[in-house]
C-alpha cells in the first residue's frame, strides 16, 4: 500500500512539473529617475499569443501622481513608441510569442521614488 501511494505521488509530481506554466505573475519595482526596468519573462515562451496585464499603484510612495512608460523593443536600441500608463491604471497588451522572444519588455518612470508593479502573464487560446 505504501509503495502504491509513493508511486502515485511521484506520478502526480511528474505531471505537475512537466507541464509549462501558462499563467504566472511577476512583481517588482520600477526604478526611479528615468532608469529602465527590464521585465524578464519566463523562457521558453510557448508558441501562440501572450497577454500581459500591467498594473501600477495609484500614487508613488511620495504621494505624487506619475506616468510610467511601457515598451516592447529590441535589446539593442531605445524604445521608439512607449505606451504611457498613469499611476493607478492597468493596461492589457497581447503579443505573439515570436515578438516577445525577440524583444525586451521595459518599464520606465521619472519620479524620484521607486514604484511597484505587477505583471500578469497568460497565454491566449
Amino acid at each position: 500500500m505504501k509503495t502504491a501511494i509513493k508511486t502515485m505521488m511521484i506520478g502526480v509530481a511528474v505531471c505537475v512539473f512537466a507541464a509549462p506554466a501558462s499563467a504566472y505573475t511577476l512583481t517588482g519595482t520600477v526604478l526611479p529617475n528615468d532608469k529602465a526596468t527590464v521585465i524578464n519573462l519566463q523562457k521558453p515562451i510557448a508558441p501562440g499569443f501572450v497577454k500581459l496585464r500591467i498594473t501600477l499603484p495609484q500614487a508613488s510612495s511620495a504621494g505624487t501622481g506619475y506616468l510610467t512608460d511601457f515598451c516592447l523593443g529590441p535589446t539593442t536600441t531605445a524604445c521608439k513608441l512607449p505606451i504611457q500608463i498613469p499611476g493607478g491604471q492597468q493596461i492589457v497588451v497581447i503579443y505573439s510569442s515570436a515578438t516577445l522572444s525577440k524583444n525586451k519588455v521595459t518599464l520606465r518612470q521619472a519620479t524620484i521614488t521607486a514604484v511597484p508593479y505587477v505583471v500578469e502573464v497568460d497565454s491566449v487560446p
